[in-house]
């Protein structure tokens, strides 16, 4: 059933019945085959127009009471300024490697979207147009080709947007891959799961969700996203006819199901709100949100044993969500033409809820440059918390992704740039105190422009007090297929 429609200025809760979604699975596991050169190729293949996304409504104002103090880069680590003259503890590296062309296969483009799993030595990692595994840790990655795994819809075949998570409760990686439209102008959402050991010997069966199932007859699913609790995979993803938006979707499909062979799903769509993000780690109930106005939020809580979700709406510190975004580094390139306001990162910590988007320069504080700004939202009050800003005097800073390790830590993972550096890689925690690192830095700005439209940050197993992160930058080359992604893995 679709989400009604609330007005601006509710402050009420809303609720919507979730009715069953049919999917369509795989009789058998395939068996993939894992390469371990790099075939040098290159796809020349260009990154799909961006569709057009609703106009967000201006709300009222709203001021920030504690607007967040800008970063200090002390040697590659970032810290808030208000910390910068007393002990700051440190972010530790376990690992922090890029990924080589062997596992990229030469296809990482400027529109990377890179995405990690991983349970031990083994790590499941995805980007727009490739993905790779590593069963030594990291030490080595070898290649996992997206077009040619797994047998082609009718009419359809790979083309981009994967996702990658892993569920220590059902012991499942989860491999979301996202198809071309048919002649209907309809795809699938393709999710692909295999078990560690499934991984290390290359076998996975799969699922697809498709326009039609979801309800979107004629419509093209883009931008998924994943999240796993003990109970339940989460899928969300848009809805496009032609370049416009006609929906978005959230559907959770039962991990006992999906063991036994026998899967069954249920789904919420919107055809109102924009863009849910759902917040990862969630523990019987899920909560996710979406944008109503540039000063509210609304945000969705659905129990584990409830068919029905209700909502309430959250009022947050006015931003500016013009576009296009403007930022320019040192070589003279626009790296964030593409990045919108869609919510990017999403988690939960013990009673607290964080959303983060991309916001364009201005709003009630003023900032100089594109920011990340994200909403801390108390669940059992239903009031904002914090409004935290990841925001430079120089530099643009977007693209964040949110995760909780097990100690209710909050990680992030983003981008930063503009005249002051090359497009660059930073992950931090957000909480008790924050605190940043840089992984790698840029060496050039996109010739094409772009940049995004995800990044990754996942809680580490079996230790879960670490968190596991992807990011990119541009090194060496001039092409738009020759992205470096990164893996790392830190704890404070």
């Amino acid at each position: 059933m679709a989400i009604a429609a609330q007005a601006a200025s509710s402050k009420g809760p809303t609720s919507v019945k979730a009715s069953a979604l049919r999917i369509v699975r795989s009789v058998n596991p395939y068996a993939l085959t894992y390469l371990d050169q790099a075939k040098r190729f290159n796809r020349n293949k260009a990154i799909h127009r961006r569709k057009i996304i609703p106009e967000l409504a201006s709300g009222e104002v709203i001021g920030d009471a504690q607007p967040t103090r800008p970063l200090a880069l002390d040697g590659g680590q970032a810290v808030p300024m208000a910390l910068a003259e007393a002990p700051v503890p440190q972010l530790a590296f376990r690992y922090n490697a890029q990924i080589s062309d062997v596992g990229t296969s030469d296809t990482a483009s400027h529109v990377c979207e890179p995405t990690v799993a991983q349970n031990g030595d083994v790590i499941f990692a995805t980007g727009n147009w490739f993905a790779c595994v590593s069963t030594d840790g990291g030490q080595n990655y070898v290649y996992v080709d997206p077009y040619r795994s797994f047998p082609d819809p009718v009419g359809s075949r790979f083309c981009c947007d994967q996702i990658a998570i892993y569920s220590s409760q059902a012991d499942l990686f989860f491999w979301l891959l996202q198809y071309s439209a048919d002649a209907n102008g309809e795809n699938v959402q393709r999710i692909a799961y295999a078990s560690t050991a499934e991984v290390v010997n290359g076998n996975w069966s799969f699922f697809d969700i498709s326009s039609k199932a979801l309800g979107f007859k004629g419509a093209w699913l883009d931008y998924p996203d994943l999240a796993v609790s003990s109970t339940f995979l989460y899928m969300t993803t848009n809805a496009f006819q032609g370049q416009q938006w006609t929906g978005t979707a959230i559907a959770r499909v039962s991990l006992a199901s999906i063991v036994s062979g026998s899967i069954a799903a249920e789904k919420v769509i919107s055809k109102k709100l924009f863009n849910f993000r759902v917040a990862q780690q969630p523990e019987g109930t899920v909560y996710w949100a979406s944008h109503v106005t540039n000063s509210r939020i609304q945000i969705f809580a659905w129990p584990d044993a409830s068919a029905t979700a209700t909502s309430f709406g959250v009022d947050v510190p006015t931003f500016n969500s013009d576009q296009p975004y403007r930022s320019t580094t040192p070589d003279n390139k626009e790296w964030l033409e593409r990045v919108d306001r869609r919510m990017t990162g999403g988690t939960q910590a013990g009673q607290q809820l964080f959303f983060a988007w991309t916001a364009g320069a201005g709003g009630v504080n003023a900032r100089p440059n594109p920011y990340v700004q994200i909403a801390c939202v108390d669940v059992a009050t239903r009031t904002l918390v914090d409004s935290i800003n990841l925001w430079d005097p120089v530099d643009a800073i977007a693209c964040a992704a949110l995760g909780t390790n097990g100690q209710n830590e909050v990680g992030v993972s983003y981008s930063i740039g503009g005249p002051g550096r090359f497009p660059s890689h930073v992950v931090g925690i957000l909480t008790n105190p924050a605190i940043y690192k840089l992984t790698f830095a840029g060496q050039r700005g996109p010739n094409d422009r772009k940049w995004g439209d995800y990044l990754c940050v996942r809680r580490c197993h079996p230790d879960n007090a670490r968190f596991i992160a992807a990011g990119y930058t541009l090194m060496n080359g001039a092409g738009n297929n020759d992205a470096t992604p990164n893996i790392t893995i830190f704890e404070r």
